[in-house]
């Protein structure tokens, strides 16, 4: 915004945008979230995040996100989560790599963190193949 602002003196801008990387380079202050109220009619609040903050962050305190997963993320996330558990409870080694592979394969994909106990049983598996 620096940059915008130094061509000129006296000068007041406004910025709309919808990413939230670009809305966390100003004072919460200076944010206004525009939204619909019960009765459809259009309101503005200020923002809360930080200045700076990290944009997930800024989703989460500023729109009242709780995930910035799309549909099929959050079926994907919701799917890496119960097959922790049926890892955990497999007792087929076979069955058990396949549900280890699936882990990690959305894991991967998705960026999600993965469960260290998971990891160990995929290496102890490794190691008996």
């Amino acid at each position: 915004m620096d940059y915008y602002t130094s061509f000129t003196n006296d000068c007041q801008f406004f910025y709309a945008t919808h990413s939230p990387i670009i809305a966390s380079s100003f004072d919460p202050a200076e944010r206004f979230i525009l939204y619909f109220d019960e009765t459809g009619k259009v309101k503005a609040k200020r923002g809360v995040a930080p200045k700076g903050d990290d944009s997930n962050d800024l989703l989460t305190k500023d729109f009242g996100l709780n995930t910035n997963l799309g549909i099929e993320g959050e079926i994907q996330f919701q799917e890496f989560i119960s097959l922790k558990e049926k890892i955990r409870k497999e007792t087929d080694n076979n069955e058990k790599a396949v549900l280890i592979n699936k882990y990690m394969t959305i894991g991967k994909a998705y960026n999600f963190g993965y469960d260290l106990k998971v990891m160990e049983d995929e290496a102890n598996y490794q190691k008996h193949q």
